[in-house]
């Protein structure tokens, strides 16, 4: 292996897999079940913001940069990103969904639904498994939804 070269494009090679299989996902459940839109967003706002969050956390000063106890890789504010990005992704995309009929859920389904999943997305995230976070995370989400927002399936 040549180092961080390898390194980077292992993490792109799992980045592209990952987007294979949450579009997959969300294919075979576009229009019958939340379960796509939910691990779609917890890639995309909530994984995707997460690296933002820690940077920026680590600016901030200490408060910022204190890290996870559990992974020393990982940060409070970058936790914390990545659960608000998933929850603000999803609850529009989610909402655009339900006023187009597709499948039905009522405001307090709806808000604690993404905001269980979306926990569940941040805890996946922060576990110290790096290489693969981008393909845990929106299976973790998946399996979350398919549990939490079973009932919203439209028939």
């Amino acid at each position: 292996m040549h180092g961080k070269r390898d390194i980077f494009l292992l993490q792109a090679d799992h980045y592209m897999w990952a987007c294979i299989l949450s579009a997959a996902v969300t294919a075979i459940y576009w229009r019958d079940s939340p379960v796509g839109v939910m691990s779609l967003c917890a890639l995309c706002g909530g994984d995707g913001l997460a690296v933002f969050g820690g940077l920026l956390g680590r600016r901030l000063g200490p408060l910022g940069a204190a890290t996870l106890p559990w992974n020393h890789k990982k940060t409070w504010a970058g936790s914390l990103a990545c659960l608000l990005g998933s929850f603000c992704t999803s609850v529009p995309l989610m909402t655009l969904f339900i006023n187009h009929g597709f499948f039905h859920l009522e405001a307090h389904e709806l808000i604690r639904g993404c905001a269980i999943c979306s926990a569940v997305g941040m805890l996946v995230e922060s576990l110290p498994i790096i290489e693969y976070d981008n393909l845990t995370v929106p299976v973790a989400v998946a399996i979350s939804s398919q549990q939490v927002m079973s009932h919203a399936v439209f028939n």
